[in-house]
C-alpha cells in the first residue's frame, strides 16, 4: 500500500504521465458531457446515501464552492454548494474517472490513494481550466471506496479560506471512510441475524452484503460454490464473479422491479436456482441479500423424462423452432406451441420447463379434451369441501395449485369449453385463482405453456374460442413443423429409434434397407414423429436379421392406401424456392429409376438427404408412387 502522502513532486509527475495517457488514447479534450462508467451503476447506494448525508449535515449552504462526492469508478454521486458555473458545468459531467474525464483531482486520487490537487492547465478537459480542483480518497477496509473534494473558479486569492477547505476536506474524508464502516458493519449485522434465522446444516444458504462481498455461507454452500470462507478470506469472494447473473438482478432490482427472485444458475461448475432474499434495515435501505441455492435435480427424479437433448432432427425449421424454445425458457412468458398431433408438443413444452428456472419444481400437464366438460373447472381450479354433490369431503387442489411454483401445460387448449375460458383468461390476467365453491383467491406462481393441434385463428373465427384468451395465450407461438415437412430428418430420426428399440427388445436389427427407406420417405405420416417411432419398433419386432426390410413395414406404409388426397393437399402447402429446371430434372431422374431414391440420387450428384428435402419442397410425394412399376 502507498504511504499516506507523496512528495508534491511525484505528484506532478503522475498529473504528467496522466496528461500524457489521455493524449495518447484520444480521449477528447473539447468534451462537454461525460457519460458515467457503466460498470458501477448499481454497486454503491450504500455509499451514495452515507456520503450525501453527511455532505449536507457539515456543509453550510452557502458555501463559495462546490463540493463534490464520487464513487470508487469516478461516478459522480452528489453536488453541493454554489449554483454558478460551476455548477451547471459539473451537472454534465457524470463521471470525473481519469479513463472518462482525463486528469483531475478525483481520478488521480482514486487512482493513487492519496489528495491530489489540479489547477488550470493540469486538468486535461478544456471545460474546467478555469477551475481548481482537490480531491481526497475514502478508504475503508484498505480499499478505495470514493473520493470527496472541491472545485472552485482559478482567479482569484482564496488563501486561508482555500487551506481551511482543504484541511476540512481531509477531515470529511477520514469521517466518511469510518460512517461507511460503520453502516457496513449494521448492514452486515442485519444481514448475519437473517442468515442465522435460516441457518441450516443441509441447505446451501449464504449471505451478501451490500457492496456484493459474500459475508457468511454454511459448509454446503461453500461446496457448491467452491470456496472456502475464513476470517482472513471473508472480503475475497464477490458473488457477482460466482454468479454471473448476478448484476442482472441488481439491474432489476435497482428499478425496483425484484425484491425477491429466484435465478437458475448455470456455469460450467454450478447447475443450481438461487433463491434470492433482499434484507431491509428498519429505514427501508438495503443490507444486503440472503442467497440459497438448490441443486437442479436430474429429469429422473422430477420425473420428467425429455429435455432439449430429446429434440431430435437438424431440419432448418424444425431448428428455428428449438432455438426459440430455448430463448424462452430462460424467462417465465406464456408460450403456445401448436403442431399436429405426433409432433413432439409435450417435449417441446417439458424441454422448456427443464432448461428455466422452475427446473425441478412441478410440471403438471393436463389433457383439455379428455376431461367431461363438467368436471374441467374443478380439475383446473380445485373445489372447496362440500363444493358439489359428490365432492370430497377435504376439498380438491386443482391444476393450477399443484402446478405452485412450476409449469403447468395446458394440452389440446382448443378443446377448452367456451364457458371455462372466461375463467382461464381470468387467471391469467390476475395470477390467481378462486377454488369452485368459494374460499380465498389462491395466489399463482406458475409458467402457463398452452399446445394445440388445430388452429387457434380459425376456432376464434367460428366463435369457438375468444379472441382475448387467444392473444395471452400466443405471447410466444412455437410452430412445430409435420414430418413430411421435415423429410429429410427421416434418416437422423430413423437410426435413432432404431437404436433404441434394438436395446430394449435385445434385437440384433442395425439397418434399414434403401427400399424400406424409400418407402418411409414417400409415406406422408399423418401421425407424425410419434407414427415413425411406432413404426420402426413394428419393424425391429419382425425383423429377423440385422436389416429392417420392406416386409417388416405395417401395411398402410406398403401398400400406400393412406391419405392420397392429404399427400395432395399438403404438397400445395410449400413454396417453390428452386429453379424450375432443377424440378424437372429430379422428376425425370425419379422417373427414369422408376422412384429409387438412391439410384436418382447418383444420377442428379446429390446426397439422398437432400433429394428427400427437394421432393418434400416441390410436393413430389405423389410423382414417386407413379415412378415406381409396382404402383403404390
Amino acid at each position: 500500500m502507498r504511504p499516506a502522502h507523496f512528495p508534491s513532486e511525484e505528484k506532478q509527475r503522475f498529473i504528467a504521465e496522466s496528461l500524457k495517457e489521455a493524449g495518447q488514447t484520444g480521449l477528447d479534450c473539447g468534451l462537454r458531457n461525460v457519460p458515467a462508467s457503466a460498470n458501477a451503476i448499481y454497486s454503491t447506494a450504500d455509499i451514495f446515501y452515507c456520503l450525501e448525508e453527511l455532505l449536507k449535515q457539515s456543509v453550510p449552504a452557502d458555501l463559495p464552492f462546490n463540493l463534490i462526492a464520487t464513487d470508487a469508478h469516478g461516478t459522480v454521486l452528489t453536488v453541493i454548494g454554489a449554483q454558478g458555473a460551476t455548477q451547471k458545468r459539473i451537472q454534465r459531467v457524470e463521471s470525473l474517472s481519469l479513463d472518462l474525464c482525463g486528469t483531475n483531482a478525483f481520478g488521480l486520487a482514486l487512482r493513487h490513494g492519496v489528495p491530489f490537487t489540479t489547477r488550470g492547465e493540469e486538468n486535461y478537459l478544456a471545460l474546467f481550466r478555469d477551475r481548481h480542483f482537490f480531491a481526497a480518497p475514502v478508504k475503508c477496509d484498505d480499499r478505495i471506496d470514493a473520493a470527496i473534494g472541491y472545485i472552485s473558479p482559478l482567479e482569484g486569492d482564496f488563501g486561508t479560506t482555500q487551506e481551511w477547505m482543504e484541511r476540512f476536506i481531509l477531515l470529511m474524508a477520514a469521517n466518511a471512510s469510518q460512517e461507511i464502516e460503520s453502516r457496513r458493519e449494521h448492514s452486515e449485522l442485519w444481514v448475519l441475524r437473517a442468515y442465522i434465522e435460516r441457518l441450516s446444516d443441509e441447505k446451501a444458504i449464504f449471505a451478501v452484503g451490500p457492496n456484493g462481498w459474500i459475508l457468511h455461507a454454511t459448509p454446503a454452500a461453500q461446496r457448491m460454490l467452491h470456496i472456502a470462507l475464513t476470517d482472513t478470506s471473508r472480503r475475497d469472494h464477490l458473488v457477482e464473479t460466482l454468479l454471473p447473473e448476478w448484476n442482472d438482478f441488481l439491474h432489476r432490482q435497482s428499478k425496483q422491479l425484484a425484491r425477491k427472485e429466484t435465478l437458475a444458475i448455470n456455469t460450467p461448475t454450478i447447475q443450481a436456482r438461487a433463491e434470492i432474499t433482499e434484507v431491509v434495515l428498519p429505514n427501508k435501505r438495503n443490507a444486503g441479500w440472503i442467497v440459497e441455492l438448490t441443486s437442479f435435480p436430474s429429469a429422473a427424479r422430477t420425473g420428467l423424462r425429455y429435455d432439449f437433448l430429446s429434440l431430435i432432427g437438424e431440419n432448418r425449421e424444425f431448428r428455428r423452432c428449438v432455438n426459440i424454445a430455448k430463448v424462452v425458457a430462460e424467462s417465465s412468458s406464456t408460450v403456445l406451441i401448436c403442431g399436429e398431433s405426433g409432433t413432439g408438443k409435450e417435449i417441446f413444452a417439458q424441454a422448456i420447463h427443464q432448461a428455466g428456472s422452475r427446473r425441478g419444481e412441478p410440471f403438471v400437464d393436463i389433457n383439455c379434451s379428455a376431461i367431461p366438460r363438467e368436471l374441467i373447472e374443478s380439475e383446473l381450479f380445485g373445489y372447496e369441501a362440500g363444493a358439489f354433490t359428490g365432492a370430497r369431503a377435504k376439498g380438491m387442489k386443482g391444476k393450477f395449485v399443484q402446478a405452485q411454483g412450476g409449469t403447468i401445460l395446458l394440452d389440446e387448449i382448443g378443446d377448452m369449453p367456451l364457458e371455462v375460458q372466461p375463467k382461464l383468461l381470468r387467471v391469467l390476467q390476475e395470477r390467481q385463482i378462486t377454488p369452485v365453491g368459494g374460499g380465498r383467491p389462491i395466489k399463482l406462481n406458475i409458467r402457463i405453456i398452452s399446445s394445440t393441434n388445430v388452429s387457434l385463428e380459425e376456432l376464434v373465427r367460428r366463435g369457438r374460442f375468444r379472441s382475448d384468451l387467444f392473444y395471452r395465450l400466443n405471447v410466444v407461438e412455437i410452430m412445430i413443423p409435420p414430418l413430411r415437412e421435415r423429410l429429410d430428418d427421416i434418416p437422423i430420426l430413423v437410426p435413432f429409434f432404431l437404436e433404441r428399440f434394438r436395446t430394449l427388445l435385445h434385437k440384433d436389427v442395425r439397418i434399414v434397407s434403401d427400399e424400406a427407406y424409400d418407402l418411409l420417405c414417400a409415406y406422408p405420416w399423418p401421425g407424425n414423429v410419434r407414427e415413425l417411432e411406432n413404426v420402426i419398433e413394428h419393424a425391429v419386432h419382425l425383423a429377423e436379421g440385422m436389416m429392417i426390410e420392406r416386409a417388416h413395414l405395417p401395411e398402410p406404409i406398403v401398400s400406400g392406401r393412406e391419405l392420397q388426397a392429404a399427400r395432395r393437399s399438403c404438397s400445395g402447402n410449400f413454396i417453390n424456392t428452386l429453379d424450375e429446371v432443377e424440378k424437372n430434372e429430379i422428376i425425370a431422374a425419379l422417373k427414369h429409376y422408376e422412384g429409387n431414391i438412391r439410384q436418382a440420387a447418383q444420377a442428379l450428384k446429390i446426397g439422398r438427404t437432400t433429394l428427400y428435402r427437394r421432393i418434400s419442397e416441390y410436393g413430389l410425394l405423389d410423382d414417386i408412387q407413379q415412378f415406381r412399376k409396382d404402383p403404390i
